[in-house]
C-alpha cells in the first residue's frame, strides 16, 4: 500500500465515522448552547475546540495547495477564539476544509506528500499529515469527553 493510499486511509477514518467517532458525528445535532459550555474556565468548549481544530486546519491545506496564507495570530490561546460566525456555520466550515483535505490527497502527486512543508522546515507533508490526524482524532476525544460531562452522549453513537 502506498503512503497516500494510508494517510488517505487515516485521514478518513479520523473524518468519518469509522472505528472511532468522528468529529462530524460529534458535533451533530449540537445547539450553539451546548458548543459554548464549560464546566470551569481552565478549559476550552466544544466551540473553541472546533475554532482551534479549523484555524490549523485551514492553514495548512491553504499551504498544502500553494494558497498564499494570512498573517497567524499571536499565540495557540488564539487559535481557540471565535470570529462572529454561528455555531452552524462554524460546524459547516470544519466539514467543508476536511472534505477539501479529503480531495486534495486524493488528487495530489505522490511527490507532493514527501516534499517538504516549506523552505524553513524539514517536515515533510507526510508528516504533517499523519500529525494533523493524531491532532484531529486528539480533539475529537476531547470533544466527546465533554459531551459525556455534560450528559449529553448517546453511547449508541459510538464510545461507551
Amino acid at each position: 500500500m502506498s503512503q497516500k493510499k494510508i494517510l488517505l486511509e487515516q485521514f478518513k477514518a479520523s473524518i468519518d465515522n469509522h472505528w472511532f467517532v468522528s468529529l462530524s458525528h460529534a458535533l451533530n445535532d449540537l445547539s450553539a448552547e451546548q458548543a459554548s459550555w464549560k464546566d470551569n474556565q481552565e478549559v476550552h468548549s466544544i466551540w473553541e475546540i472546533t475554532n482551534h481544530l479549523i484555524y490549523y486546519n485551514q492553514r495548512y491545506l491553504q499551504r498544502f495547495k500553494g494558497t498564499p496564507l494570512e498573517n497567524g495570530v499571536d499565540g495557540n490561546d488564539a487559535t481557540f477564539e471565535g470570529g462572529t460566525e454561528s455555531w452552524t456555520n462554524t460546524v459547516k466550515r470544519m466539514d467543508s476544509i476536511m472534505n477539501e483535505w479529503r480531495q486534495s490527497i486524493e488528487t495530489c502527486e505522490e511527490e507532493k506528500l514527501a516534499s517538504r512543508v516549506s523552505e524553513n522546515s524539514e517536515d515533510t507533508w507526510e508528516m504533517t499529515l499523519a500529525n494533523l490526524v493524531i491532532h484531529h482524532a486528539y480533539h475529537t476525544g476531547q470533544v466527546v469527553h465533554i459531551l459525556k460531562t455534560q450528559g449529553r452522549w448517546n453511547s449508541e453513537r459510538g464510545v461507551h
